[in-house]
């Protein structure tokens, strides 16, 4: 009996150093483990959050960046069909100018000095050097071509049928007009 009396003096002792324990509070080192568990998780979601914002950040300067690329790209492709169509207008000016210096005035007067081979490579002399102009024309009134720089000799064509010639013809106030893009009947083009 003795025996028994002191394993109930153990189990009461056991027992009651276990209600101890469950009224003390956390030890030291399960603060440390808890506080640094919380620390862990805040610091990832810092690190989340400023990922998130650098890569925001990084976008919205990429797409500044694409745009002002785009605004200068834009203004430097202005820029090169500007001055194609101020070669144009120079070649034209100066076909002109030498129109006026011959003297030309009429249908018959503009067949007979521009219908030659001299004047055919006097159009192929002027565009020279401008790939984006494809042939210089001399046309007359009805539309039919007395002259080019594409080919020599100059096949029987008129211009009558197409477009730009009938607005420029309704309209004698016009020297220039853009049309739509035409398909060359002879080359392809």
């Amino acid at each position: 009996m003795a025996n028994s009396a002191s394993n109930s003096t153990i189990r009461t002792a056991d027992d009651r150093a276990g209600a101890d324990r469950a009224a003390k509070p956390p030890s030291t080192a399960t603060r440390l483990i808890h506080l640094v568990a919380v620390c862990s998780a805040l610091l990832m979601c810092l690190i989340v959050a400023g990922t998130v914002v650098i890569i925001v950040n990084l976008r919205a300067r990429a797409v500044t960046e694409t745009e002002r690329e785009l605004r200068n790209m834009a203004l430097v492709l202005a820029e090169q069909i500007d001055r194609s169509f101020e070669s144009v207008a120079l070649v034209e000016s100066g076909l002109v100018e030498r129109l006026n210096r011959l003297n030309i005035v009429s249908a018959d007067k503009l067949r007979s000095d521009m219908s030659g081979h001299d004047a055919h490579l006097m159009l192929k002399d002027m565009i020279k050097g401008l790939p984006h102009i494809e042939t210089l024309t001399i046309s007359d009134a009805r539309g039919t071509i007395i002259n080019f720089s594409r080919g020599w000799p100059v096949p029987h064509l008129t211009l009558a049928d197409r477009t730009y010639y009938k607005v420029l013809m309704g309209n004698r106030n016009l020297t220039t007009i853009l049309s739509e893009p035409i398909l060359n009947v002879s080359t392809g083009t």
